[in-house]
């Protein structure tokens, strides 16, 4: 439908958060054919408009048990970190909250009909995972649980984690197919 309506010359603005790398990608490729340009916005105009908009989910997250998950936590987060020395990656980052739930052995509530919470990872080749989720989901027992085996972190916090990745120049695994584009660049 795209290159049918493009025109040179025109942009196209697109939310990073809201599309994975993989998408941009083709749609910059369907864009330059036209030339045209396929441009990030800052803030989704969608969302500016948006008076009534719910708040966002807070499914309280519950532990997995090790019987149904198949193994812990610290021994998947441990195969992963053997990935990444296989791949000679200093680290990934994680935004599908079912690769999440299954890394950590969680639980949640936020999508119907899915037992995940949304959240984001980070995993190092060296040091404890970060784990970005509202910490308003996290019980008293599910907290420190969590906080054994990882760096809990409120979401607004991401943002800094991946400019010190970017800024130590690590290289860095992501799925373009599910990470937003926001994250890879």
């Amino acid at each position: 439908w795209l290159p049918g309506k493009l025109k040179a010359g025109d942009r196209i603005g697109y939310d990073p958060w809201l599309m994975t790398a993989a998408e941009v990608r083709r749609l910059e490729e369907v864009c330059k054919a036209a030339g045209a340009e396929l441009v990030p916005v800052d803030a989704n105009p969608v969302d500016r408009l948006w008076q009534d908009r719910p708040a966002p989910p807070m499914g309280q997250v519950s532990l997995h048990p090790v019987e149904y998950a198949g193994a812990t936590a610290p021994d998947k987060i441990a195969a992963m970190r053997g990935a990444l020395a296989d791949a000679k990656a200093d680290a990934t980052v994680i935004g599908q909250a079912d690769s999440i739930a299954w890394l950590f052995n969680v639980r949640g509530s936020d999508i119907a009909h899915n037992p995940v919470p949304l959240s984001f990872a980070i995993v190092r080749a060296e040091g404890p995972p970060e784990l970005f989720i509202d910490g308003r989901k996290l019980s008293n027992s599910v907290r420190p649980a969590l906080a054994d085996i990882a760096d809990v972190r409120e979401p607004a916090a991401l943002a800094a984690s991946l400019a010190a990745l970017g800024a130590a120049r690590a290289r860095v695994l992501i799925d373009s197919r599910s990470v937003a584009a926001a994250i890879a660049s």
